[in-house]
């Protein structure tokens, strides 16, 4: 019973935001994570140094897996177990410092969609908005989350979320139109959950989203007057990559059309980066040439 009670206490302090134990602001209640083959990865952070924590996956049934991993230097990461069911799973997070559960997570395709201003452009904008709302509500296991519009100097390991993971509610009407049809097309002709990471800003050249390492690949990519170089990479895209995806949409280049010529080398570098990056970061459950 004491130990119940304390369970108990300690989740009801994480909920509060004042558990040492946390997750990275990406993982939410009613998210999707990625399914098997590929091992979905899951991350945060903890004041106790060599502290455990366990991250046990709860499905119908008997159907659960249990892993575990350390604390290094305030962090831990931890690859989850292959998954392929489709129904809803719980996934409680454990160590000294605290108890996190979520609830309702599905396990599907998880595809992150960037870009500019056509790819940020909502749903309750198209010409047939009604109509396209009204038949979002039949997908309710494609879900979707929205990146807050941020922009760093330097790398970050954290991001806000506007919209935190959700199913075709209320807010479906400020998500991206191309992302959102693009997941409720792919869903009849899988039949899995898809889940959908939106992080896109308008009006932004190629360079804001492209690392250091891309930019220097390509002689004479320059300052832009929306941003600086690698601004919403730091802020946007650096906090996701140990993320697992299957893959990336991409609605970019209007920005760029001033210097097209110099496009082909960015696009290409900038691809290549987020492949290795996000294949590196993800213990290399992303694949290193996944779809973009």
């Amino acid at each position: 019973m004491r130990t119940l009670l304390l369970v108990c206490l300690l989740s009801s302090f994480c909920d509060q935001g004042l558990c040492a134990l946390k997750l990275s602001s990406y993982f939410h209640s009613h998210m999707v994570l990625q399914r098997g083959p590929q091992q979905a990865v899951m991350w945060g952070t903890s004041d106790t140094e060599g502290d455990t924590v366990t991250v046990k996956v709860t499905g119908q049934g008997s159907n659960s897996a249990q892993v575990t991993t350390k604390v290094n230097q305030g962090k831990w990461k931890v690859k989850l177990p292959a998954e392929t069911a489709t129904t809803a799973f719980s996934i409680d997070v454990t160590s000294a410092d605290g108890h996190v559960v979520l609830n309702d997570v599905l396990f599907g395709d998880v595809w992150l969609c960037s870009g500019q201003s056509n790819m940020y452009f909502t749903l309750n904008h198209v010409i047939n908005a009604t109509a396209e709302l009204a038949e979002a509500q039949k997908f309710p296991n494609v879900r979707f989350t929205r990146a807050k519009l941020v922009q760093s100097a330097t790398p970050q390991d954290s991001m806000v979320f506007d919209i935190p993971w959700t199913g075709p509610n209320g807010r479906l009407v400020g998500s991206s139109a191309v992302c959102w049809l693009f997941g409720q097309y792919l869903y009849p002709k899988v039949n899995y959950p898809i889940g959908l990471v939106m992080s896109s800003v308008g009006g932004t050249p190629i360079e804001a989203w492209s690392p250091p390492e891309a930019l220097s690949a390509c002689p004479g990519s320059r300052k832009r007057a929306h941003s600086d170089p690698s601004v919403l990479w730091n802020a946007m895209i650096n906090p996701l990559l140990s993320t697992t995806l299957k893959g990336a949409l991409w609605y970019q280049g209007e920005s760029n059309s001033g210097y097209y010529a110099k496009y082909g080398c960015l696009i290409k570098s900038m691809i290549d980066q987020w492949r290795a990056k996000f294949n590196q970061q993800s213990l290399h459950q992303t694949s290193d040439d996944f779809a973009f």
